[in-house]
């Protein structure tokens, strides 16, 4: 199960969109806060709806085709000390079934490593998250500066500011 490329593409439009407000900051004609503003709002707006698209993909992917092994306790302290993760269960890929039904052959450190690589994946997901939230809050008082042209982009970075790290 790889990658989805998209997930390249979401990353390439949040530099984009980050570019246009670092933009909007700087400007400083009124037309030019207007014109800048309207692009921020798009482009966060087309963002969204790729990231809304994957969210979906990746939910209907997990839903068909995959098996929850819930871990050890052994497995969970593993993982926790060496991530700082802490998870109950890992979702394995299994669209064939196979995994299902060969589970209890199945040898614990196989299991360990999924849950491993799972549980770095959502570390390196989190971190992400918390570095771009950052970036945000650090971004959103300058941007708010200069929305006296826009009631509509006004109540965007409201709602921005308002909306949970990650979501």
């Amino acid at each position: 199960m790889g990658e989805d490329p998209r997930l390249e593409e979401i990353l390439v439009r949040q530099r984009g969109v980050a570019a246009l407000a670092q933009e909007l900051v700087a400007a400083t004609s009124p037309e030019q806060i207007q014109a800048l503003a309207a692009r921020v709002l798009e482009a966060g707006r087309e963002l969204e709806a790729l990231a809304r698209a994957v969210e979906a993909d990746h939910a209907n992917a997990v839903a068909s085709g995959t098996t929850v092994v819930v871990l050890t306790d052994g497995q969970r302290a593993r993982i926790l000390a060496q991530t700082g993760v802490a998870m109950e269960t890992v979702t394995l890929p299994d669209p064939a079934g196979t995994m299902a039904r060969t589970m209890p052959a199945t040898d614990a450190q196989v299991i360990e490593a999924y849950a491993l690589r799972e549980a770095e994946r959502q570390r390196a997901s989190d971190e992400a998250h918390r570095r771009l939230r950052a970036e945000l809050d650090a971004m959103l008082p300058r941007l708010e500066a200069h929305t006296g042209a826009s009631p509509e982009l006004a109540a965007q970075l409201r709602a921005i500011r308002e909306r949970p790290p990650g979501k």
